[in-house]
């Protein structure tokens, strides 16, 4: 994490391991503040499409993902 006092910004990386419970996930989301600017999602380096809107953090995923697999964001 880089925090920039005179800019007022904070540079993180933050990992998430997720579980699909349906047979063949390929959205979802998060509860995510708006306080805060994604600029980069990815899963296994891959960027992928995602929308940041009233609080919400939706990733669509590059591939489906299977009932009860894991991966990460």
């Amino acid at each position: 994490m880089t925090i920039d006092d005179e800019a007022l910004t904070v540079d993180a990386k933050t990992t998430t391991r997720v579980r699909s419970k349906e047979a063949s996930l390929t959205t979802f989301s998060f509860d995510f503040t708006t306080l805060l600017n994604v600029t980069r999602v990815a899963r296994a380096g891959t960027p992928l499409t995602f929308a940041h809107n009233n609080g919400l953090l939706t990733i669509t995923l590059d591939r489906p993902m299977a009932n009860g697999e894991d991966f990460d964001v």
